[in-house]
């Protein structure tokens, strides 16, 4: 008998990944449990939907409440761990909290008396980049955000988390992300998240920063030549991107952090795979490789930025299969696996299928229909 897969997310993560209030447990889980717009924090928390998550979550495993592409499940986001606690000697707040809520989950609670350890958020999707493959253009057009109430609800729980992973848009952009960051009632352990495009890093940020526990800063990049950043990522400054890069890498010598830059394969910076592997190691950051994928994309899109050619297709292979020796080196686990998983989705959908416009007119559909 094949034993249920198991997630604890249910029990630990409260995210709110969309401005309009949508409340899940997981960036990869698009199940609504409830909306912050409409309820509290701790309402949602221990209402009908989260103790059903949670219940099917044990009895029916992660495979049933999770996709099968699930970035976790499959070994990725190992940064989300959070029994980092243990090694604290501390009777704080966050400490006690995530004690009893282990123990919660190893009982099988469905109502909990703990708060969340992980809260993460995008306060808005407006940015000061126009890239080429974000999905949230069209949202971001409604210039919506997240209450004040829910801010606020944040800082008066911020005292529990383990984790604040601010999500955006860009969240650097945002006055809520330094209302935060400056809160007086934070915990000194909370480790703060970041995705960010790099551009607006300044010295009150980086002053801001080398006072926090760090546990990511993610860069979009999505290219390793000025020419090509000028082309994927329009409002973007290749001089002043890299060197806030270097500062970050700077500052990743005193405080131990997971440093990220991430590109997504298109046909435009296809055949730089490896200069970027090469470009990220250098700030000494661990390079992520994704093939792009905006399912909301026209046909037009697709043709210009997901048409390859046979020898191009060996070529990027090729690069992957460099870039991944270079990875072992480093030991960069979870870019290996994701590279690895890269060179699958371009071997299955393009090397062969040979099929590109079919494969995502079908993928679009469905993303449409769903």
């Amino acid at each position: 008998m094949q034993l249920k897969s198991f997630c604890n997310y249910p029990w630990t993560h409260f995210e709110v990944n969309n401005p309009n209030g949508d409340v899940t447990m997981c960036c990869d889980n698009h199940i609504v449990l409830g909306n912050v717009n409409k309820q509290s924090i701790r309402e949602i928390w221990n209402g009908e939907n989260y103790r059903k998550i949670r219940n099917d979550m044990l009895t029916k495993g992660a495979n049933f409440v999770c996709s099968s592409e699930c970035a976790v499940l499959k070994g990725f986001k190992s940064y989300q761990n959070l029994d980092w606690y243990k090694s604290l000697e501390d009777n704080s707040v966050m400490f006690l909290n995530a004690q009893e809520n282990d123990k919660e989950i190893s009982e099988g609670k469905l109502s909990l008396n703990t708060m969340p350890r992980w809260m993460r958020f995008a306060y808005s999707y407006i940015c000061n980049l126009n890239c080429y493959h974000c999905y949230q253009k069209k949202i971001r057009k409604e210039r919506i955000n997240l209450s004040d109430n829910f801010i606020q609800q944040v800082l008066e729980l911020s005292p529990y988390y383990q984790a604040i992973f601010y999500y955006g848009g860009e969240p650097f952009l945002y006055e809520s992300t330094k209302r935060i960051l400056n809160d007086s009632q934070l915990n000194s352990h909370c480790r703060h998240f970041f995705v960010t495009n790099g551009m607006l890093l300044d010295n009150e940020i980086f002053e801001i920063l080398q006072k926090k526990e760090i546990g990511l800063i993610s860069c979009s990049l999505d290219a390793a030549t000025e020419k090509n950043y000028s082309i994927l990522r329009k409002g973007g400054n290749w001089d002043k991107v890299l060197n806030n890069l270097g500062r970050i890498r700077d500052m990743k010598k005193t405080k131990n952090f997971t440093f990220t830059i991430t590109l997504t394969v298109n046909s435009i910076n296809a055949l730089e795979l490896d200069k970027f592997c090469d470009l990220s190691i250098s700030f000494n950051a661990e390079p992520l490789l994704t093939l792009v994928n905006n399912p909301f994309g026209s046909l037009a899109f697709q043709e210009k930025y997901l048409h390859f050619s046979a020898s191009q297709i060996d070529k990027m292979i090729e690069q992957i299969d460099k870039s991944i020796e270079k990875l072992k080196i480093y030991e960069y686990k979870d870019a290996i696996i994701i590279w690895q998983h890269t060179k699958q989705r371009i071997i299955n959908h393009f090397k062969k299928e040979n099929n590109l416009l079919k494969f995502f007119v079908k993928k679009t559909y469905n993303a449409l229909k769903n």
